[in-house]
């Protein structure tokens, strides 16, 4: 068998499937296909070279052992830099060259690099896509864990029912039934010893770290997500309370270690 592409090369992939993923049909789910991927890990994220001349890079949410596709998921934003609408434009059967994948946000296992017990998973919106294959990571080598996903509604939460099937380990937030989201719902609960990965919008990462900046006996992990804009929506200064009270100043650090 041929070794794997190295991810640095350019590697044109077939658009093999294009299905809605969240019921207000502004999130895509596109599967990407060829033939003796290169291997990834969850966290991992392809670069995607539009026929515009764009590149823009969309996190991997599908299985790490399927070898032969990506999947990533593309929210739709009309006012935009214009790369989500030539993505939704994209056909079944299509081509579409990538580099990668890369991984700026990798999963530590506990016991394996991580002095952590536990992982806390906080997802807004679109922020679901690094995080979906932590959750499968964590469940299937039976590590404790716990998620927050949180949204507008329901309806414009992309792969809800995938999240959903991890039953009580998962809460649902939405502002449209639980108010606006703030950090102490989603961070403040974090035992002793746990590895807090979040994946959001910029107002929902600074409240997490500002609640979390005086926790030493935690891992903070974050990458951010890019806004989701409209002409009727909030202003992002409103999708995230700030934290009630603030422990310490702003960290420095992408993650705190015991």
């Amino acid at each position: 068998m041929a070794p794997p592409p190295d991810a640095d090369r350019t590697i044109a992939l077939t658009v093999a499937d294009r299905r809605v993923v969240a019921h207000d049909q502004d999130v895509i789910a596109l599967t990407l296909t060829g033939e003796n991927l290169p291997r990834w890990r969850p966290g991992a994220h392809i670069d995607i070279h539009l026929p515009s001349g764009l590149v823009r890079q969309y996190s991997l949410c599908g299985d790490p052992e399927t070898p032969d596709r990506y999947r990533i998921a593309v929210r739709r934003i009309p006012d935009g830099g214009g790369g989500s609408i030539e993505m939704h434009d994209l056909t079944v059967g299509g081509l579409v060259n990538t580099h990668g994948p890369r991984n700026a946000f990798p999963l530590t296992v506990p016991g394996y690099g991580s002095p952590a017990r536990r992982f806390r998973f906080i997802a807004g919106g679109i922020g679901i896509t690094p995080i979906l294959p932590m959750l499968r990571l964590a469940q299937g080598r039976d590590i404790d864990w716990s998620m927050v996903y949180a949204g507008r509604s329901r309806d414009s939460l992309p792969f809800v029912d995938e999240v959903s099937e991890f039953g009580d380990r998962v809460e649902i937030r939405t502002d449209d039934t639980h108010g606006l989201p703030t950090a102490e719902n989603c961070s403040a609960t974090a035992p002793t010893a746990t590895a807090v990965y979040a994946c959001g919008p910029a107002p929902m990462l600074t409240a997490i770290r500002s609640e979390l900046a005086g926790r030493d006996d935690v891992e903070l992990h974050f990458e951010r997500s890019p806004p989701h804009r409209s002409s009727t929506a909030p202003s992002s200064r409103s999708l995230w309370r700030p934290p009630a009270r603030r422990c310490g100043s702003a960290p420095r650090r992408r993650c705190f270690r015991r």
